[in-house]
């Protein structure tokens, strides 16, 4: 911990409540603000288009000292609710669909706290960086998580549609970043990309961490017997998630199938898109859904794939997979953002034959398979805690927080 061990006031300004522990940005708040709200007051304003359950709101109080909701018609879209912090400046009632009229109620509520003296403000996502211009000299630091710019790009949807959301999310992201003291990304590519389009943004990588005391097989790590299963693990309407599962099923499984045709292929994830769906009728793989507790079909994985060819950041699937002691077949995609070495802690394959050899060595080689999922299991335990990921946190808090009092 650097500068004064003191409390500060931070004003945490998020695009939703973070309640839903299946989307990796809840999920980061969860544990972040828990350790953090220990070492600081925390204030979270944030727009919210429903109501919350008794459960949500109690999850909530016990990571902010205070909580202010701000009601809206639907959820804040991404880019839309960025242009929505914008516009709502501007003397106009409305502009086309975006609810300019909850960005105004927002902005009004921030002020309002900003009023009544923060040491730091903490905005979430890109979209609540529309703010920036209502924040005043207030130290600011803009929580990214992964690089819009670099997801879209990577995502290379056709036509008019992706060309344009390419080019807005580079666009405000080069408008967006250098509007904070300092931004911070959970990966280094996704930090690499940040500093191409604002070279003069302060960008700091600080890696998400996992649970290992929750994702902990314990006794069960050793391989689960019967049939291989191979295991994937992620929101399925995301579109990174879809384009790897419908790739491993096209490209991939019918490769391992022709050595091990009694092998299963688990879709573990809520809301899954209508083609993942469709998946449920080829022969072997199961399509699940929202499941309570994705730790049994993890504990009963022989290898958990992360076929990743699309997106940026951190995996959450990959930590977890590891803290369960469970081996790990990625893509470099899959994979980035964690100082894993290949061969040691998981099998890094990008093309379909590759990757499908990876697979079948494992399912071939217990003892291989069980040396990766303990090296992934130490891997966490060294590097990867939500300790040390709301240490970082706080060291920033404190050096902005310092060079605001230098600066008076």
């Amino acid at each position: 911990m650097t500068g004064e061990a003191r409390r500060l006031r931070v004003l945490v300004i998020d695009r939703s409540p973070p309640v839903d522990l299946t989307q990796g940005s809840s999920l980061i708040a969860h544990h972040l603000f828990e350790r953090l709200r220990q070492m600081h007051d925390l204030t979270l304003v944030c727009p919210a288009s429903r109501g919350l359950s008794v459960p949500e709101r109690a999850g909530l109080e016990a990571r902010f000292d205070r909580v202010l909701l701000v009601p809206r018609d639907a959820a804040v879209p991404a880019i839309g609710g960025w242009l929505e912090g914008r516009i709502a400046r501007l003397p106009v009632p409305r502009f086309g669909p975006l609810d300019v009229p909850a960005a105004r109620r927002l902005r009004g509520v921030v002020r309002a706290c900003l009023a009544e003296g923060f040491d730091i403000v903490h905005a979430r996502t890109v979209t609540m960086g529309a703010l920036a211009m209502d924040l005043g000299q207030h130290p600011r630091l803009l929580e990214m998580g992964d690089s819009v710019s670099l997801g879209t790009k990577r995502a290379k949807a056709a036509g008019l549609r992706g060309s344009l959301r390419r080019q807005a999310a580079g666009w405000i992201e080069r408008s967006t970043l250098p509007t904070f003291d300092a931004v911070t990304t959970v990966a280094q590519a996704d930090g690499d990309e940040m500093r191409r389009l604002a070279p003069e943004a302060r960008i700091h990588v600080i890696p998400t961490g996992v649970d290992g005391t929750f994702f902990d097989a314990g006794s069960t790590r050793e391989l689960a017997t019967g049939p291989p299963t191979l295991t994937f693990v992620g929101a399925m309407s995301y579109p990174p998630n879809i384009a790897a599962v419908l790739t491993f099923v096209d490209d991939v499984l019918p490769r391992i199938r022709q050595q091990h045709p009694e092998v299963r292929f688990t879709v573990v994830g809520r809301d899954p898109h209508e083609r993942i769906r469709a998946l449920a009728s080829t022969p072997g793989v199961e399509v699940t859904g929202l499941v309570p507790d994705v730790r049994p079909y993890l504990a009963e994985a022989t290898v958990v794939v992360v076929p990743m060819v699309s997106g940026s950041g951190i995996k959450n699937k990959v930590m977890e997979a590891f803290a369960m002691g469970r081996p790990v077949v990625a893509t470099s995609l899959g994979v980035e953002g964690v100082e894993a070495e290949p061969g040691r802690d998981l099998l890094v394959a990008d093309e379909p034959a590759a990757f499908a050899d990876s697979v079948t060595r494992l399912i071939a080689d217990p003892r291989l398979a069980a040396r990766l999922g303990d090296a992934g299991r130490r891997l966490v335990e060294e590097r990867y805690t939500w300790d040390a990921c709301a240490r970082r946190y706080d060291e920033v808090y404190r050096e902005l927080a310092a060079a605001s009092r230098s600066a008076r």
